[in-house]
């Protein structure tokens, strides 16, 4: 058999691309062609395969179609015999074949596949030189599972550029829209705007997910092949990017019911090939269901906080971590035997726990004993600073009291000479007008003397008389919250004067909430004589206290402030400890301001925040319920929470 037979029987097969090798798409497409044709008997020994690459996602120009026209024309004419059949992928390629149907492929069987333009591709049909695969996008499937992960009201942005499939695609997607409910576009297009504009939109945007179609050149004419685009877009969008092919997963895009390029390839080079063994085209209809399948990439889970549990079962994993029985098998077992090898030892543990139960038993009975009876401790140990707190306020009240007694009797007993001299005067018939006008004057002083001094030991007795029986006691009424802490103010002034401590009480007069005024003395009596003991220990002059008093949705604010000399940060990290005082062996009881809380706490229905740096005194936020159905607690309750509590000191 001579050369020329030999050449007659081969097969000449030519691939018109609408793109380049380096495009994604391509290697997919490529290995399917070459399989379906192997599948059909065609290889490399029977056949030649020749691909033309029309560039056009790069070089969408009528100067490089226009060169391409005349490449493809020179090469035709140099051929002995024009090819068998044309197998066209993409948009563009078929629009380039159909157009040069009668000229340049005149009597060629033409086989298309990966054409996004569903409603051409069907028109075709009626041509007995034309079928091929639709390139068809899972817009339902797609759209349906991003408001499956995203919610029933999702915003989706859509990214397209001018290409003919790109726009093709856009049309099919917003005419699904209008017919659904539930996705809300906004389409980014890129024939209107640049990528830089492109990336401020996403980086802005309050949507909830991305969709790319197309996205290889802007307004201005700027470039960016496939993988560029990827990598721009995922370091511009915060969200996830949904795509309709299966190219870019798993390499920045997230996913969705992706098409196959690989199944259209081969299923169009299965056609061609039957067509090759004699087959006419129109014995093969336009098939216009595209093999899609659901495909993501595992990392982008965890990258945008999606549960597994929202994408199909039947979903293809790109990046997903290999188990170790998939990778090791003989690892994997050896682990099992190790785990069995756990677990026995792990009952062997059970046995020796049941019987260290028993003994765990008996402690918990004896810890239970030790804490009942520290808990009483701790009660008497309250009460008893309790009543030491009235007892100091009984002293200071007592002492402060003696100066306008005295200063009474010793005014009464000088009036009362007064009497004496004047009576004598008017028995003996000496009383002079000027004797009797110099009486009258001496006992218009003398009554205010006594006057001031017995109205100031009844103001004192009356503050004092309230603020004990309120700490004695356990009533829950009304008080007008910023005169009561002045009262109690005044009730200690005579401890507040032996440091010369100026209180300050701000806040409005008529604020008033319902609480137990007795826990509220106690609070702020501590409070004062907590400053007093720590706060102003090494201080002699402008000692001052400032309280002030804020409304509150339910209820009030306090803060309580002093100029003292604060705490180190130790002091503070042993905020409100019980028995914790920097006057240990010295008086201090640690007890004081573990009251306060407690009573704040648990008693007032409050809360209570401390602080306070070395030298710049300490201040108190205090947050008071307005307590309108208010229920008695004694003070063992209190001591429930004493390993949460602690004393705060200066």
């Amino acid at each position: 058999m001579s050369l020329e037979s030999i050449a007659e029987k081969r097969k000449q097969v030519l691939v018109i691309s609408a793109y380049h090798p380096a495009f994604p798409t391509f290697y997919h497409q490529n290995r399917g062609v070459r399989e379906g044709l192997q599948e059909l008997g065609f290889s490399s020994e029977n056949m030649d395969l020749d691909y033309e690459y029309m560039d056009s996602k790069r070089f969408f120009t009528d100067e490089n179609i226009a060169n391409f026209t005349s490449s493809i024309r020179y090469k035709l004419s140099q051929l002995k015999r024009p090819y068998d059949v044309l197998l066209v992928a993409d948009d563009n390629a078929l629009d380039f074949a159909i157009r040069h149907q009668s000229t340049l492929f005149q009597n060629i069987p033409i086989v298309f596949f990966g054409v996004n333009n569903v409603n051409k591709a069907l028109l075709l049909d009626a041509d007995p030189q034309v079928t091929g695969v639709v390139e068809a996008i899972s817009i339902k499937e797609t759209f349906d599972l991003i408001k499956r992960i995203h919610g029933d009201k999702t915003s989706l942005q859509v990214i397209v550029d001018n290409t003919p499939s790109g726009q093709s695609n856009l049309k099919s997607i917003i005419a699904y829209q209008v017919r659904a409910e539930g996705v809300d576009l906004e389409v980014l297009d890129l024939s209107r705007m640049t990528f830089s504009q492109l990336a401020k939109e996403l980086a802005s945007s309050s949507g909830d997910a991305v969709l790319l179609l197309s996205g290889f050149r802007d307004a201005v004419g700027t470039k960016k092949d496939f993988y560029e685009l990827t990598e721009f877009l995922e370091t511009s969008s915060p969200n996830p990017i949904y795509h309709f092919w299966r190219h870019g997963v798993g390499e920045g895009l997230f996913g969705g019911k992706v098409v196959s390029h690989f199944e259209q390839g081969r299923i169009a080079a299965r056609i061609a090939g039957e067509v090759l063994k004699g087959g006419s085209v129109a014995e093969f209809p336009v098939i216009a269901d595209s093999p899609n399948v659901y495909m993501f990439d595992y990392t982008k889970l965890n990258d945008y906080g999606l549960s597994e549990s929202l994408i199909p079962e039947s979903a293809h994993w790109l990046n997903k971590p290999i188990t170790l029985r998939e990778s090791n098998p003989q690892a994997y077992w050896i682990a099992m035997a190790i785990f069995l090898s756990c677990v026995f030892i792990i009952a062997c543990l059970f046995g020796f726990i049941w019987m260290r139960r028993r003994v765990v038993n008996r402690l918990e009975r004896a810890y239970d004993a030790k804490t009942t009876q520290l808990k009483k401790t701790y009660d008497d140990l309250v009460q008893a600073e309790k009543m030491a707190s009235l007892g100091r306020l009984v002293a200071g009240v007592a002492h402060e009291i003696n100066t306008p007694v005295g200063v009474s009797v010793t005014t009464t007993t000088y009036l009362q000479s007064l009497f004496d001299e004047i009576e004598q005067a008017y028995h003996g018939g000496e009383l002079s007008k000027r004797q009797l006008e110099s009486f009258i004057d001496n006992c218009k002083e003398g009554s205010e003397i006594l006057m001031g001094s017995l109205s100031g030991a009844a103001q004192l007795i009356s503050s004092f008389k309230q603020v004990a029986v309120d700490q004695t006691g356990e009533q829950c009424r009304k008080i007008a919250i910023a005169e009561y802490i002045q009262s109690i103010a005044f009730s200690l002034t005579p401890k507040l004067k032996l440091k010369g401590v100026e209180v300050d009480v701000v806040g409005d007069a008529a604020l008033e909430i319902t609480t137990y005024p007795g826990a509220v003395s106690q609070v702020f009596t501590n409070l004062f004589m907590n400053s007093l003991i720590h706060g102003f220990e090494d201080k002699k002059t402008l000692c001052q206290i400032r309280i002030e008093v804020k409304p509150q949705a339910k209820g009030v604010e306090i803060i309580y402030q002093d100029n003292g000399k604060g705490m180190d940060a130790v002091t503070l990290e042993k905020a409100f400890d019980p028995f914790f005082t920097t006057k240990m062996g010295k008086g201090g009881s640690g007890l004081g301001l573990n009251i306060v809380y407690n009573l704040t706490k648990n008693k007032l229905n409050g809360q209570i925040h401390c602080e306070s740096k070395e030298g710049q005194g300490v201040l108190f936020r205090i947050e008071l319920a307005n307590m309108a159905s208010p229920a008695k607690q004694t003070t063992s309750e209190l001591t429930d929470d004493v390993a949460e509590t602690g004393q705060v000191l200066h």
